[in-house]
């Protein structure tokens, strides 16, 4: 129940900087000037400090974070995805830190965003401009491959498979990717990620087909491939609905917002004004 700080009249306590010790995120962040780590007290006074003074600041501006918002905000994150909470609880950590985090959130967003308009046509317009490059799930392949190294490789491929071998069958014995123990299974693939020789090759092959030999250079080193299709799944448009709304809203808001209010610089701003009081003598200095 001891003071530990206080800012601008408020007293963090004991269990609150005992609680923050636990889950700090990096307790060997290094100092800027000497590169030596800082002591995780002192990082997690700075922490308790910093989320005051964002608080504070809010509330200064006229925005702070109501208890609404806060339920919206863990509500939206609930519905999409309904392990949201308990996701957030496996890294044990409570409801209550996670309701404590999206007020942050929340005050750091109004504090950026405070008398910024985004209207519905200028979410149209941000949606119709990028739609295919930031609302569109690309082509997905799930693919197997054999790789060899010389044509005698390719024909004893080739002669395998006509024989009826599954494919996973020969990537196994006669692939020289690293990927044959395993059939020659890949990683899901997309579209995007092709380089153009493979974009090619990948054009019109549907599931359970194979593509043509593909040359590929790596290193100065020649080799060839050929990829089977497990599944394809077609490109997908993000529709414009109400989530996706709100986020690009969001974004929009942001960009606008930043232009005229740097957070970084009027929290330094701010915290340079207020009146920081650290108990424990050696963390006072250092925090100075």
């Amino acid at each position: 129940a001891r003071t530990v700080a206080v800012v601008n009249g408020e007293e963090i306590k004991g269990a609150d900087y005992y609680r923050a010790m636990e889950t700090i995120p990096n307790p060997a962040r290094p100092n800027a000037v000497n590169a030596a780590p800082l002591p995780t007290g002192l990082l997690a006074i700075d922490q308790l400090i910093r989320d005051r003074l964002i608080q504070q600041l809010a509330k200064q501006n006229g925005v702070a974070p109501t208890e609404a918002e806060v339920q919206a905000e863990f509500d939206a994150g609930v519905a999409a995805n309904p392990k949201f909470l308990d996701n957030w609880k496996a890294q044990g950590k409570t409801e209550a830190e996670l309701r404590a985090q999206l007020r942050s959130e929340i005050a750091q967003y109004k504090l950026v965003t405070n008398g910024v308009t985004v209207t519905d046509q200028e979410i149209d317009a941000h949606y119709k401009e990028y739609k295919e490059s930031e609302f569109t799930v690309p082509r997905r392949y799930q693919a197997r491959v054999i790789v060899v190294q010389n044509d005698a490789e390719k024909a004893a491929v080739d002669k395998e498979l006509l024989a009826g071998k599954s494919f996973d069958v020969v990537a196994r014995s006669l692939s020289k990717d690293a990927s044959a123990e395993i059939g020659g299974i890949l990683s899901p693939i997309d579209e995007s990620q092709l380089n153009p020789t493979l974009k090619t090759a990948f054009k019109g092959v549907g599931a359970n087909q194979n593509t043509p030999w593909v040359q590929q250079t790596s290193g100065g080193v020649t080799a060839w491939a050929k990829f089977r299709m497990d599944s394809v799944t077609a490109a997908k448009v993000l529709p414009l609905d109400v989530p996706l709304r709100k986020a690009i809203r969001r974004k929009i808001s942001l960009a606008k917002g930043g232009v005229k209010f740097d957070l970084v610089k009027e929290i330094l701003t701010f915290q340079s004004k207020s009146k920081i009081e650290i108990r424990q003598k050696e963390f006072a200095e250092q925090y100075k």
